[in-house]
């Protein structure tokens, strides 16, 4: 994961599930297609990391399928959300906190006080029944953390798919199926 910041450093977001490129992206080239070999594109470069010696950094293609298919759709550029705050569960993470699992997206503001909820009230998950402290293992069979992290596997699809969640809370699996919403 990086933070990739604009210019003046006034916005920025955490970017994860990024293929290493040694091809230059430089401030107003980001949004390129990142090509292999044989002519595919495999990503979308987006970020240059000063920290990481100038490497850049691209999106991989697959987490903008769900975007992709919305322009086929429907002529216009819609990105999928669920509404949720997450921690990715790790080995370290999940040591830490004692979780069940070594993967997973984990239902939680870190850093915040327990009044805070990870969840966007009315959102798609939160109507779904998830709730603050689950952890979220698959979705749509696929499991998170082997095949990319939370926000990489929603990215498949298109707003307004209804798709498999499967979680933990407390010593319980179960499942959920999630609408996706539009994110705004």
């Amino acid at each position: 994961s990086i933070t990739a910041s604009d210019e003046d450093g006034g916005n920025a977001e955490e970017l994860s599930d990024l293929i290493q490129t040694d091809a230059a992206i430089n401030p107003g080239n980001s949004g390129g297609p990142l090509v292999n070999a044989a002519g595919e594109v495999v990503g979308i470069n987006s970020a240059s990391s000063v920290d990481y010696n100038n490497l850049g950094f691209s999106i991989p293609i697959s987490a903008t399928k769900g975007m992709l298919n919305s322009i086929i759709q429907n002529g216009k550029a819609v990105r999928a959300y669920i509404g949720v705050s997450y921690v990715n569960i790790t080995a370290d993470v999940a040591k830490e906190y004692s979780l069940p699992v070594k993967s997973g997206a984990w239902v939680h503001v870190e850093g915040r006080a327990s009044t805070h909820s990870a969840l966007v009230a009315d959102g798609p998950a939160a109507k779904a029944g998830i709730k603050d402290g689950d952890i979220i293992t698959k979705i749509g069979g696929v499991e998170i953390g082997k095949a990319g992290s939370l926000s990489s596997l929603v990215s498949e699809y298109m707003a307004g798919e209804t798709i498999e969640f499967e979680f933990i809370r407390g010593n319980d699996t179960m499942v959920a199926q999630v609408t996706l919403g539009e994110y705004k």
